[in-house]
């Protein structure tokens, strides 16, 4: 299976960290369950996109603000200073390194059906949850998040961040009047 040529860019939270590759060729998307990627991430897993190593570290490798780690002697994870966003891991691979989907800017679903897309690996570190918490229904911007659940009143008694939002809002306004 082979995938097409197409443009792609990524950035770090803060944006101190980006790129642009113009007519890539992605080589693979794989989804990673590894204990390290998950702790790194404080995800349950993370979705890698594999990318021609040269042109990707061209724009990136003597960046400022790119900083590393090798959590083991298989890959080093290459991230931004200021935000802590993970930007690509290297295996040492002669041609390919390894971008987490959550770094770019946009990534067209045409692509999981143009590359080969195999596997979710380090299945047996998967955890339990992975499933249960994709069923949760989306919503859209903060959606139910209340910010302390913690404090023994009721769920549905406790402000939605709309109002909390709201009061803080008219608090600031009072303040400056």
């Amino acid at each position: 299976m082979s995938s097409s040529l197409t443009t792609l860019s990524g950035r770090c939270l803060c944006g101190s960290l980006s790129w642009k590759l113009p007519d890539v060729h992605v080589g693979q998307v794989l989804v990673c369950h590894c204990s390290e990627c998950r702790r790194v991430s404080g995800s349950t897993s993370i979705p890698f996109a594999a990318l021609p190593r040269q042109p990707l570290l061209a724009q990136l490798q003597d960046a400022p603000g790119l900083a590393n780690t090798a959590l083991s002697e298989v890959a080093t994870r290459y991230f931004c200073r200021n935000c802590s966003s993970m930007m690509y891991m290297d295996y040492n691979a002669p041609n390919t390194v390894w971008v987490p989907i959550g770094t770019l800017d946009d990534f067209d679903p045409q692509l999981m059906i143009q590359v080969p897309r195999d596997s979710q690996i380090f299945g047996e570190n998967k955890m339990a949850a992975t499933d249960a918490l994709c069923q949760l229904p989306l919503q859209e911007n903060f959606g139910t998040y209340k910010s302390d659940v913690c404090g023994g009143i009721p769920f549905d008694q406790l402000p939605s961040w709309q109002d909390e939002a709201a009061a803080a809002a008219k608090q600031k306004e009072k303040e400056e009047s």
